[in-house]
């Protein structure tokens, strides 16, 4: 039986706290969403390994782009290594004055918190890895800076990483 699990990526600069990022893990899909205003910004791990992205207006469902094809990757639950699969940048105050969407307390499996008052030149980078359970030596040592937050997901297999700059 798989458990399906929500996660939620949220910042603060102290004064509000906005949602950013959602993630939601089936078992034997993975997507990963960005909270946008009029966007379904998402990105599909799918049971058969095909990986891709997509954007739809959110009125209407008409897509927008395709940034890449699809890549084929080996099925979630046969996954090995490690591999990073979203990367967000952006500039502390855009998010906090121009998004996105309040947090609204709701329940999550995990919420994962992160004070972009830490950030360096007021500027926030995360991403997404896929890790072979127990094999967080594959993740690269840079990842592991004096100003960077890991979150290491372990109630998903494969784990799945979250790193914060």
């Amino acid at each position: 039986m798989n458990i399906v699990k929500n996660f939620r990526i949220v910042v603060t600069d102290g004064k509000g706290i906005k949602e950013v990022m959602w993630i939601r893990h089936t078992g034997k899909e993975l997507f990963i969403g960005q909270v946008m205003e009029d966007l379904d910004v998402h990105w599909s791990y799918h049971e058969d390994g095909t990986f891709h992205h997509k954007v739809y207006h959110t009125k209407d469902k008409k897509p927008v782009i395709y940034p890449f094809p699809d890549k084929k990757l080996l099925p979630l639950d046969q996954f090995k290594g490690e591999k990073q699969l979203f990367m967000m940048s952006s500039i502390s105050n855009f998010v906090m004055e121009n998004s996105i969407r309040d947090y609204d307390n709701s329940e999550y499996d995990e919420l994962i918190f992160i004070d972009m008052r830490t950030c360096r030149d007021k500027q926030f980078n995360v991403s997404v890895h896929l890790v072979e359970p127990n094999r967080l030596d594959l993740l690269k040592p840079e990842f592991f800076g004096v100003r960077t937050h890991v979150h290491v997901l372990t109630s998903v297999k494969p784990w799945l990483v979250i790193i914060s700059i």
